[in-house]
């Protein structure tokens, strides 16, 4: 897959992150890889699913204690662009199936840097 990049020098580079098009059983989450790069500045993305499901973008200061999360409702068969300014030091982005188990997912994270 390639690594597309948006060269805009007012909005930074972004890069993908991590992506998963595996779907998910009903109650399961997928989790992003941990970004630790000092030089993000933004977690942005998109998530499509064919069933209800919450994708949050959870930030840490120590990479254990999540202690601020923006949540998103995804609806069935819709899918929801998002962007969240990264106020610590770890981020990660994680989608929560609903009760019915997915036949479609496609998440991609990027990260926004500087």
């Amino acid at each position: 897959m390639s690594n597309p990049r948006h060269s805009d020098p007012n909005s930074g580079n972004l890069v993908l992150h991590d992506s998963s098009t595996t779907a998910l059983e009903a109650a399961a989450t997928w989790t992003s890889k941990t970004d630790v790069e000092i030089h993000t500045t933004q977690v942005t993305g998109s998530v499509f699913t064919d069933q209800a499901s919450t994708l949050y973008v959870d930030q840490s200061p120590d990479g254990t204690n999540w202690d601020v999360s923006d949540s998103y409702a995804v609806s069935a068969s819709s899918g929801v662009g998002f962007t969240v300014e990264k106020v610590a030091a770890y981020t990660r982005v994680r989608l929560l199936c609903g009760a019915t188990p997915q036949t479609t997912l496609r998440i991609y994270v990027y990260r926004r840097v500087r």
